[in-house]
C-alpha cells in the first residue's frame, strides 16, 4: 500500500496538536470505493475512535457520518476498511478517545487485508 499525503487526514501526526483531520477532496462515490486506513507510530493515550464524515463543501458544512472505526492504542496497531457508499465531494476524519500519540489516517486505493 502506498499513501499519498494529499489523501491523508492525519499523516504521522501528533494528536496532542489536535484531533480534527485535514479535509480530503475525493469527488464522490466511485464504482469501487477506496479504503480508510490507519496506523499507530507512537502509542496513543487510549483506544481511538475515528469518525469519517462527508460533505458537499470543503468547510464540511452539514457533514454526514459514513462510519466509525477503532484504532487500538498500541504502537503498530492498524485498521483498514472499505469506505461506504454515500461519499460526497469531501471527506474528513476526527479522532475521539485519544489525546496524544502519533498516527496516520488516510484514504488508500488498495490495501492488503489479512484474515
Amino acid at each position: 500500500m502506498i499513501l499519498d499525503k494529499e489523501n491523508a487526514f492525519f499523516y504521522k501526526f501528533d494528536l496532542a496538536r489536535g484531533t480534527t483531520g485535514d479535509v480530503v477532496s475525493v469527488g464522490g462515490d466511485a464504482y469501487e470505493q477506496c479504503f480508510i486506513v490507519g496506523n499507530v507510530a507512537k502509542a496513543l493515550s487510549a483506544t481511538a475512535t475515528v469518525t469519517l464524515t462527508t460533505s458537499d463543501t470543503a468547510d464540511m458544512a452539514s457533514p454526514v457520518t459514513l462510519g466509525t472505526y477503532t484504532l487500538a492504542s498500541a504502537a503498530g496497531s492498524v485498521f483498514a476498511a472499505r469506505i461506504p457508499f454515500g461519499v460526497k465531494k469531501y471527506l474528513q476524519a476526527k479522532i475521539t478517545g485519544a489525546t496524544s500519540g502519533n498516527c496516520t489516517v488516510a484514504v488508500a486505493i488498495d490495501v492488503a487485508i489479512s484474515r
